[in-house]
């Protein structure tokens, strides 16, 4: 990366950008050093996100396969939540990426862990899954049970399960059922509520006043 020769700025200098100017160092690192800076105030919503997921699936084939079950169901790709490397800045992204790519069938998964009073209320959500997908009668049936062999389960899972399962329940099922689907990663409770007063406290801060402008 920071090679004089054959870092990726000195081979982006060479071969694409020979007018890049030197900003007193690896501009790379400059670059990851400002979005970290930028993204303190999302306290790490998204990576502890990952870090459940992952969490949740590494220690148990079962809960694995089940997932795999649905994602075939709904016609996505199966594949095992990865896990993010911290020291490398673009590695959230990827795993973000796959995250979303998987989003439709987390949903289902631990939708199966709400309680009985929640899954009415998430049922439009679910039914909404289920629609886009083009999901059969048949295929809605084995989700069902899916779901249902998963409900048994819970009495099994350690407190740190429970607890997991519930951070990601809260981070993937959305509070306000306007919010896109799209959105659904980025929904969080209090933390978000922290993250818009720290972004609107700097916003008032950062716009001057008519004062200022004149």
């Amino acid at each position: 990366m920071r090679g004089s020769k054959g870092g990726l700025e000195a081979l982006v200098r060479k071969r694409k950008a020979p007018h890049l100017l030197d900003i007193d160092g690896d501009s790379c690192h400059h670059a990851h050093n400002a979005a970290k800076r930028f993204c303190a105030p999302f306290l790490h919503h998204v990576e502890g996100l990952l870090s459940d997921v992952y969490t949740d699936f590494k220690w148990s084939v079962e809960q694995k396969e089940r997932l795999f079950d649905i994602c075939l169901v709904l016609n996505i790709k199966p594949s095992t939540p990865e896990r993010y490397v911290p020291h490398r800045w673009l590695s959230v992204l990827d795993v973000s990426l796959d995250t979303l790519r998987l989003l439709d069938a987390y949903t289902l998964y631990y939708s199966s862990f709400l309680r009985e009073k929640d899954q009415s209320v998430y049922e439009e959500v679910v039914e909404e899954i289920l629609a886009r997908c083009q999901v059969s009668e048949k295929g809605r049936k084995e989700i069902k049970k899916i779901q249902a062999g998963l409900r048994k389960k819970w009495s099994t899972f350690t407190k740190e399960g429970k607890d997991r399962k519930l951070r990601v329940i809260e981070s993937v099922l959305p509070e306000d059922q306007d919010l896109s689907h799209s959105a659904l990663i980025c929904k969080g409770s209090s933390r978000s509520e922290k993250l818009c007063a720290v972004l609107s406290k700097q916003s008032a801060i950062d716009t001057p006043s008519p004062q200022q402008t004149k």
